[in-house]
């Protein structure tokens, strides 16, 4: 039976996530510090919140930045990073020194708040209306998909073939890489009502062929 690991490195509140998950499948969803247990056709999930440097520590701290890496190559298991955690999936962040996992390559850059609109924040902060690339996750996404986002930084991948989801905040920007077993997305499903369940969901069936 298909096992839900979601990673638990104290980044970020992952009480919301553990609740729409139990609503949406009766597959076991576990918090874990370590990931050993992970077999074939299991699920791990990499939240996070805060600062892209903070969380590279943690986890490398508890040893699960090369288990990630190494879960990402095995084609059995998906993968799905959330906000901070999607862009710990890069290279590289302008936030902080520290380099990411470089599971997908690219990096990330702050929003420019003197290239926005004066009407624009950063962070960017609310709902807002996304559009994807062709990808089995998105298959049954309602046309009118809109997520929940809080974030200064956004997601660049150097290769186009790795961008997912777009948003717009000024420009339109990247919300969603992917690559082979791994997404990424910067929105948070948890906190995006029937929209993020049904994200979720298409994540929980995902099956590589």
């Amino acid at each position: 039976a298909m096992k839900i690991f979601i990673v638990d490195y104290g980044v970020g509140n992952i009480g919301s996530l553990v609740n729409m998950l139990r609503r949406i499948t009766d597959a076991q969803v576990e918090l874990v510090k370590e990931l050993s247990a992970v077999q074939t056709g299991d699920k791990v999930i990499l939240p996070g919140v805060g600062n892209f440097g903070f969380a590279m520590r943690k986890l490398n701290e508890l040893d699960l930045s090369n288990a990630l890496r190494n879960l990402a190559k095995n084609p059995g298991v998906q993968m799905l990073g959330i906000c901070l955690g999607a862009q710990l999936l890069l290279d590289s962040s302008e936030e902080a020194k520290e380099p990411g996992l470089g599971i997908v390559a690219g990096h990330c850059k702050r929003f420019d708040k003197s290239q926005l609109p004066s009407e624009l924040r950063v962070p960017h902060m609310g709902w807002a209306d996304v559009t994807w690339n062709e990808h089995p996750l998105c298959f049954d996404l309602a046309i009118d998909t809109r997520y929940y986002f809080v974030h200064s930084y956004h997601m660049i991948p150097k290769s186009a073939e790795n961008e997912l989801f777009y948003a717009e905040h000024g420009d339109r920007y990247c919300a969603g890489i992917v690559r082979d077993n791994v997404i990424g997305v910067q929105f948070h499903p948890e906190k995006s009502h029937r929209f993020g369940m049904e994200l979720l969901k298409s994540f929980v069936n995902w099956k590589i062929a």
